[in-house]
């Protein structure tokens, strides 16, 4: 009976500490978002360090994030859509780009366990030598997303195309709409106010669609935006 006794105490301990080791573990931490600051949204950077006639390089900021080792600031080339990638341990680091250039950044905030977030995407235009009127930023898009399936009915053969278009000078004038089969061959099909960001278009089933927008301003510059494409179903 008593060395029973002392079997039971045993397991009890074991079964007991098991259970606090289960309640101490902790989980992963997920960082906080950072909140960008410099370069601003929508607006002309001047105050990079000009290293060449085309190159100028610029302190990117933005303020800290709760449980996070370091940071990723991911910059994308608005005009040859690439995109570069810069670790940083402090919340500022100086990145070389190319001047009269408009560029999208955001920041990655990575906790020591590995995991991730992002910050909100900001747009900016690096400023060129001399006094320039900028193009609108190429417009964004947003409906149908790449690569998405559509799915039409009897009743209805049309699809919205949405974009988002943005401008540090405020004077985009008009939106051209361009659509094609072929990506090497888009035709004009519309062209809207500034005030509106979308255009129905008729498809048909089984095509594969591609299309972009061109955004025009007051002074007639002019940006396009990178190739939209969609299956019809």
């Amino acid at each position: 009976m008593k060395k029973e006794f002392y079997i039971l105490i045993c397991v009890f301990l074991i079964t007991a500490c098991s259970g606090n080791d289960d309640e101490g573990t902790s989980q992963p931490t997920v960082p906080t978002v950072a909140k960008l600051v410099f370069p601003e949204n929508n607006q002309e950077c001047t105050e990079g360090t000009q290293m060449t006639a085309t190159e100028s390089t610029v302190i990117f900021k933005w303020n800290e994030s709760e449980h996070t080792e370091e940071y990723t600031v991911v910059i994308k080339n608005l005009l040859t859509q690439t995109t570069s990638r810069v670790t940083a341990k402090e919340t500022n680091t100086p990145i070389r780009l190319q001047r009269g250039t408009p560029y999208e950044w955001y920041v990655i905030s990575v906790s020591a366990s590995g995991n991730t977030v992002e910050s909100n995407p900001w747009k900016f235009y690096n400023a060129a030598e001399g006094s320039t009127s900028y193009a609108p930023f190429p417009a964004t898009i947003v409906s149908p997303k790449v690569g998405e399936e559509v799915d039409i009915t009897e009743t209805s053969a049309n699809v919205s195309l949405q974009w988002k278009g943005e401008d540090i000078e405020d004077d985009i004038l008009s939106y051209v709409v361009y659509v094609g089969t072929d990506n090497n061959s888009l035709s004009k099909v519309g062209e809207v106010a500034s005030n509106l960001t979308d255009i129905d278009m008729y498809v048909i089933e089984g095509n594969i669609y591609y299309w972009k927008v061109v955004s025009i301003d007051a002074k007639g510059n002019k940006s396009d935006s990178s190739l939209g494409r969609f299956i019809v179903k």
